[in-house]
């Protein structure tokens, strides 16, 4: 079904592309055109990621839109404004002590006592085995790890595509008096991959971080509004035993929402809605509880497997 508000006389789908390099697909700014142009994700400064299959063209898709919702599908919608959110949550479990990501980190005094953020872009990913994790911030004192927690960023993939929906973008930024209606996507949201991948891995990560032998201040997982009602579905936070110390044993998880309307940056700006936190033995049983089929399914399927 078509949306009948309608922007220079273009006629937008409801299940629709909402962001095109950070901006609205219809934004036809020097700006906007150069992002296009050059496939440059304006949150890292990198090249995009979300392309087609040869990599022939760019998509540049930060978030989707379907009744109503808007949905965050690529994770680098967080890291704006050289980290800003990253940096935040750093200065909140480090206070007193600069957040540094790694340029600044080699350019501060060799003594110094510092929290750098390590990651794609901040010097390199940390890993362990063929594990690896998002983020790390690292308190360090005269470059020697004193301590660190984890940042885990999470957007949801999709199933579908939105091919057309894009190339009807495409079309009208290059002519647009022959453009008045952009097709619909068809794409879904990957919903079932909240408790099959994503909340097991996240276990199997908090589950390296008690092992490290390092005081560490657990994970911090940041996901969109969205993705964070799907996790409660799961989860039932509201219920979960809250757990305050920042130790290896905690796993906070923070939803982050995008403004309606483009802030002074020319971009939506993502404020924090929920807190929850909780220990890593309260998070897993919970997962387990609420996941696994009834006993009383298994009786009934044995039996019905016992007919003749």
């Amino acid at each position: 079904m078509l949306a009948r508000g309608v922007e220079m006389g273009l006629t937008r789908p409801e299940r629709d592309i909402a962001e095109i390099f950070g901006r609205d697909p219809t934004d036809c700014s020097q700006t906007s055109h150069d992002a296009w142009k050059t496939g440059t994700c304006p949150f890292t400064g990198a090249p995009c990621t979300k392309t087609n299959h040869d990599r022939t063209l760019t998509y540049g898709t930060c978030v989707l839109s379907a009744a109503g919702r808007l949905v965050v599908v690529c994770p680098k919608r967080f890291y704006g404004a050289g980290h800003h959110i990253l940096k935040t949550l750093g200065a909140q479990h480090f206070p007193g002590l600069p957040v540094l990501d790694f340029d600044e980190y080699r350019r501060s005094r060799p003594n110094a006592e510092v929290a750098v953020l390590l990651g794609q872009g901040s010097g390199r990913e940390v890993s362990a085995g063929n594990m690896s994790l998002d983020w790390v911030i690292a308190r360090a004192s005269a470059g020697r790890l004193v301590d660190f927690v984890v940042i885990e960023v999470q957007s949801i993939d999709i199933t579908g595509n939105y091919r057309d929906c894009w190339d009807g973008y495409r079309r009208f930024r290059v002519r647009r008096s022959d453009v008045s209606q952009i097709p619909p996507g068809e794409f879904g949201f990957n919903w079932a991959n909240v408790h099959k991948r994503i909340i097991p891995q996240l276990l199997r990560k908090s589950l390296l971080i008690q092992k490290a032998g390092i005081q560490s201040r657990g994970i911090e997982l940041l996901l969109p509004d969205q993705v964070f009602a799907k996790f409660d579905e799961v989860m039932g936070f509201s219920s979960l035993q809250n757990y305050s110390p920042q130790d290896s044993q905690s796993i906070r998880v923070r939803s982050y929402a995008l403004g309606a309307s483009p802030g002074p940056t020319g971009f939506r700006e993502l404020t924090m809605t929920h807190t929850v936190s909780t220990s890593f033995e309260s998070f897993s049983a919970r997962f387990i509880s609420s996941t696994g089929p009834s006993g009383v399914a298994l009786g009934v399927s044995i039996q019905a497997a016992l007919v003749r």
